[in-house]
This record gives structure tokens, C-alpha cells and sequence, in this order.
């Protein structure tokens, strides 16, 4: 039989079940308190303006900074030159030169020794040359000056081919070969844009403007006509007689910067290549 106990003594009896323990909780900290907004401000207030004597400083250091950083037009310009000179100067040799002025001398070219050609001119000019005045009787008029390899070329050409060729095709003889240039610090005439310095530039170079003779006019050098003559063969006769004695020779069938005279110069070439126009 079911016998029913009082609850006050149930609880008395029994003992009470206490809770689990907790983890320890961080301590949680008071927020920071939150400033209030900054009132407005006019405009221009608490604005610290800049020095303008530090801002102009500043420029001034910036502009100098990109001045050194820039290269210098001058400077590149007188690179260009320098390496434009240095493509189309001819070599020199000392002992050579020596030789050939001996060669001069055995000729009886009438000359004198120029040393050095253009010293005012730092691209062109020549270790040394001469000044010829007169080969076989014939006097130059101007008097050219060129290295020694050009005045031995030249007194070649008239010996060997303008006194037989006039004697040829015009029964006379030759008195004054009249020049137009020697030695010129200056570009090529008729080239391209680029820097190029003309053989003129290194003494290496003269030009043919006319012949005088005995006993009839002058003869400018001048395109040739429809109608050949005396005169326009012995042009064309000391032209291409040229091309033995020089590795240049240009005139009026080569260019209109060449229309009145003969170019003969002595430029130097891969393989010995020789330009005869």
C-alpha cells in the first residue's frame, strides 16, 4: 500500500542539487567617453598658410634638379658633330705625308707646307697639308690648300691628263686652272638632312671651276650642250681622266650643286670603292 510523505519533509530530506560553476568572464570595460563635435569653423581659420619665400626655395630647387636631369642641346649637338667628323676624316700618317711632300718637290709643284689646317675648327681641318700655286708651268688661281695626297693627285691630273688633253682636242696649252674651293670647314653640298661634313671639310678636296689657255678664252666648266664640241670633249675628257688619280670626281652630270665645276676629292672607302660620275 502506497504510503504517501508529506512534501515540507521530502524537501528536508533530500539534499538540493547545486548549479555547475561559470567560466570567469572577462571584465568588461567602461566605453571611452565620445568627445563632442568640434564647432565650425569660419573659412580660413586655423589654416597655416605656406612661406612663400620657402614655396619659391622650393621651385627654384625643383626647376634646378630638372635642368641638371635634361641633357644639354648643346652638348648633343657637338656629340653629333664629333661623331659625323669622326665617320668621314680621313686617316693620317706622319711618315706618309713626309713622302709624298718629297714627291712635291721632285715634280716641282710649287708649294708650301701648311701645319696644321684649320686649328680654329675643332671638327674639320688637317694634321697637315700644303698650299699649291702652280704644277708644270700651270698656275692655280686661288692657290688651293689640301692635304699632300690631294696636291699630288692634282699635279698628276694636270701633268698627265689636262696639258695632253688640251694639246689633243684643242691644239693648245694650258695656263691657269682656275679653283672655286679647297679647304672649307663645311657640310656636303646636295646630301640629306642629317649631319654629314663635305671632304672640303678635312682639306680633302678641291674644286674645278675653269681652265685658261694660251691662245684661246677660258673655258668655264658647264653642263654639256646638244651639240658636242672641241671644248665639251676636252671637258669631258679631263673629267673622266680624273677618276684615275682621285676616288671622287663629281660635275655637271652628277647634280645641280655640281653644274659648274668639277669636284675631285680623295675620301676613303670600303674595299677602295671609287665614284666617278
Amino acid at each position: 500500500m502506497r504510503q504517501e510523505v508529506p512534501l515540507g519533509q521530502a524537501d528536508a530530506d533530500t539534499p538540493t542539487p547545486l548549479p555547475p560553476e561559470r567560466p570567469d568572464l572577462p571584465e568588461v570595460q567602461p566605453a571611452a567617453p565620445v568627445p563632442p563635435p568640434a564647432p565650425a569653423r569660419e573659412a580660413g581659420e586655423g589654416v597655416v598658410e605656406p612661406d612663400p619665400e620657402e614655396v619659391d626655395e622650393e621651385e627654384a630647387q625643383d626647376e634646378e634638379a630638372q635642368e641638371e636631369e635634361a641633357p644639354d642641346a648643346e652638348a648633343l649637338a657637338e656629340h653629333a658633330l664629333a661623331a659625323a667628323a669622326a665617320l668621314r676624316r680621313p686617316s693620317y700618317d706622319e711618315a706618309k705625308t713626309r713622302i709624298c711632300e718629297q714627291e712635291l718637290r721632285d715634280a716641282a709643284v710649287e708649294f708650301s707646307v701648311v701645319e696644321p689646317i684649320g686649328e680654329d675648327d675643332p671638327h674639320c681641318g688637317a694634321e697637315r697639308g700644303v698650299r699649291v700655286s702652280a704644277i708644270a708651268g700651270v698656275r692655280l688661281e686661288p692657290a688651293v690648300t689640301a692635304r699632300c695626297e690631294v696636291g699630288l693627285a692634282l699635279a698628276q691630273w694636270t701633268r698627265e691628263v689636262v696639258v695632253p688633253m688640251a694639246l689633243l682636242y684643242l691644239d693648245d696649252e694650258p695656263t691657269v686652272i682656275g679653283t672655286s674651293g679647297s679647304y672649307e670647314c663645311r657640310a656636303r653640298r646636295g646630301g640629306s638632312n642629317n649631319v654629314a661634313f663635305s671632304q672640303h671639310a678635312f682639306a680633302n678636296a678641291i674644286d674645278i671651276a675653269s681652265i685658261a689657255f694660251a691662245k684661246r678664252p677660258s673655258m668655264p666648266v658647264m653642263p654639256p650642250s646638244e651639240k658636242s664640241d672641241d671644248t665639251e670633249l676636252f671637258q669631258a675628257a679631263i673629267r673622266g681622266g680624273g677618276c684615275a688619280y682621285f676616288t671622287t670626281v663629281l660635275g655637271p652630270m652628277t647634280n645641280a650643286a655640281h653644274a659648274d665645276h668639277l669636284h675631285f676629292d680623295m675620301a676613303e672607302r670600303r674595299g677602295g670603292f671609287r665614284l666617278c660620275e
